[in-house]
């Protein structure tokens, strides 16, 4: 806090040290998300295989906690839940197309509710600097959302890569746009 004004004011150093870090993450998206544009089926299935991993993996860490469970119950439960991530692991990592399909449900959710939720937020932040990005990006998610849903089930081949890439570029976009900024 500055002791005059009241206000809150950053260190030059530190300042810059956030803004660094923000402009190095979003150049980070960008690349990543013209890489997915650029080969959308690639990224696609990227996507999909890192989701059966991590199903894999919590159903492996769900099946193991059930052992340590306090109650028979509990017990089973864990059992069926753990068994239940694995089985759809083995389905998404074994059925790529299917996998894709249903991620392109979530993507539509996914995008629907970013933009809605960056929209409100930069609404909020307004006047404050960035808010244009970030009302901008948020449009964009809720646009591509739209897009997927009105082509789909046609759009699973290409929108997860192709949509996702551009919502994580302009994501990045927005992380350079609005970076803080040192008030002193």
């Amino acid at each position: 806090m500055n002791a005059s004004t009241g206000s809150a004011c950053c260190s030059a150093t530190a300042a810059k040290g956030g803004s660094s870090l923000l402009t190095l993450l979003g150049v980070l998206m960008i690349i990543v998300g013209m890489l997915a544009i650029a080969v959308p089926m690639a990224a696609a299935e990227w996507a999909v295989l890192m989701i059966g991993i991590l199903l894999g993996v919590a159903g492996v860490l769900r099946l193991l906690s059930a052992f340590h469970a306090t109650s028979w119950g509990g017990g089973a439960l864990r059992l069926l839940w753990g068994a239940l991530a694995i089985v759809c692991a083995a389905l998404v990592i074994t059925n790529p197309v299917a996998g894709v399909f249903t991620l392109t449900l979530i993507l539509i959710i996914y995008f629907v509710i970013q933009g809605i939720s960056e929209i409100i937020l930069a609404l909020r932040m307004k006047p404050h600097v960035g808010w244009g990005w970030v009302l901008f990006n948020g449009i964009i998610a809720l646009v591509l959302g739209l897009i997927i849903w009105g082509e789909w089930p046609l759009s699973g081949v290409w929108a997860i890569g192709t949509l996702l890439g551009i919502n994580i570029l302009f994501t990045g976009w927005c992380l350079i746009a609005a970076r803080p900024r040192c008030c002193c």
